[in-house]
């Protein structure tokens, strides 16, 4: 183990043991850092991560039902931004993809497993955003189309759930509602929202088409 990864499993498990009076496995959990060109710049333990001041990498996906809603979260009260109104959404860990991350998110803090999603659609590029308390992320949008299932929350995350229609979501996130900064990036968002759009209609008009 090189001088780096030894440092950062000694601040993981003293943080572990000396403030949250835990012991830890040993598990290595870091984040890249990267410059606002995005080029990775370093690692930082994701204890320590809303202290570096770097970008970081995160993904955030619009969970999309059959019937053309939005699964939108409320946030824990232990949160960073507790109680806002989000989608699923979370860092890059470690040296996983965006997809990766996708998947893991949708399954951690909504219960969404893999076989349960019928379409998963990357939305453009990554996109700068800084959100509050400074915290400066590169996020890739994505969207899904979910089969029917039960969602299970993740507690500790997610305080509740809600279903909302499209554009009504759309609004939500347009009137300053969401942990998102609309204002500002306008034309971003609009290009997402469209994306969207499209896609779900793309899919439905698929599916009718199969039921004739």
């Amino acid at each position: 183990m090189n001088a780096f990864k030894t440092k950062l499993k000694k601040e993981y498990q003293e943080f572990n043991e000396h403030v949250k009076g835990i012991k830890t496995n040993g598990k290595l959990q870091y984040y890249n850092m990267y410059n606002q060109q995005k080029q990775k710049i370093g690692k930082v333990n994701t204890k320590y991560e809303k202290k570096q001041g770097q970008w970081l990498k995160g993904i955030s996906v619009f969970p999309i039902t059959e019937v053309g809603e939005i699964i939108f979260e409320k946030r824990a009260d232990t949160e960073l931004t507790p109680n806002a109104i989000d989608i699923c959404s979370g860092h890059i860990d470690n040296e996983e993809n965006s997809v990766q991350a996708t998947y893991r998110e949708l399954r951690e803090e909504l219960g969404i497993k893999k076989e349960n999603i019928k379409l998963l659609y990357k939305i453009g590029v990554d996109v700068p955003m800084i959100f509050a308390g400074n915290r400066k992320f590169f996020i890739q949008f994505y969207m899904c189309i979910v089969k029917k299932c039960s969602i299970n929350k993740q507690n500790e995350e997610v305080k509740e759930t809600f279903t909302i229609g499209l554009k009504d979501g759309f609004k939500l996130i347009k009137d300053g509602n969401t942990k998102f900064p609309y204002e500002g990036n306008e034309e971003t968002f609009e290009y997402i929202f469209t994306s969207i759009e499209n896609q779900y209609y793309h899919y439905k008009k698929q599916e009718n088409d199969l039921e004739i």
